[in-house]
């Protein structure tokens, strides 16, 4: 993206800059370079089209809560998606089930691992249902205000996991 003075704004200017820099600071103290291949794709078996990383990226920042932190629910993202949570389509059913693939995908806090199983279950009930369709485009607008606030209209979803989903898709798209 190239910005001249012309087309826009100083204040514009500014706050592209602030946004570039947050976004680099956040993925140097992430301390990861995200590897995106096979998560360009798109999910379109549900609703609109939405990126598949940014729902495994929500799904991440639903996880760390409660003092998990973002960095080590990021580093569960691989086996997140082998084990269903991801998407919509494949997310177990079961709670029995999605309880077991969910410590199985290292997110074992013992009672507390149900209760983000059911979160995750309806998280995706709600993105199959086409609830988080606008956050694509909220996203390439880099209009955080909306997208949080669309975010904790999710299931299981209260600020501060919308802030962190918020850091990790801008992260993506940049």
């Amino acid at each position: 993206m190239v910005y001249s003075g012309a087309e826009r704004s100083l204040p514009e200017l500014a706050e592209a800059v602030d946004f570039l820099f947050e976004t680099l600071e956040y993925q140097v103290r992430r301390g990861v370079h995200r590897a995106t291949q096979g998560r360009e794709q798109h999910i379109h078996n549900w609703g609109k089209t939405m990126k598949a990383k940014y729902l495994g990226d929500v799904v991440v920042a639903l996880l760390a809560v409660n003092r998990y932190p973002l960095e080590k629910a990021w580093g569960l993202l691989p086996a997140l998606e082998a084990n269903g949570f991801t998407d919509p389509a494949t997310v177990p059913e079961d709670i029995g089930e999605a309880t077991r693939k969910l410590a199985a995908a290292g997110y074992d806090r013992g009672l507390l691992t149900s209760l983000f199983a059911e979160r995750i279950q309806r998280l995706m009930a709600a993105a199959k249902a086409g609830q988080l369709d606008g956050l694509d485009g909220l996203v390439i607008a880099r209009k955080k205000t909306e997208a949080v606030a669309l975010l904790c209209n999710m299931p299981g979803i209260g600020p501060k996991a919308a802030e962190n989903a918020w850091l990790l898709v801008t992260s993506a798209a940049s």
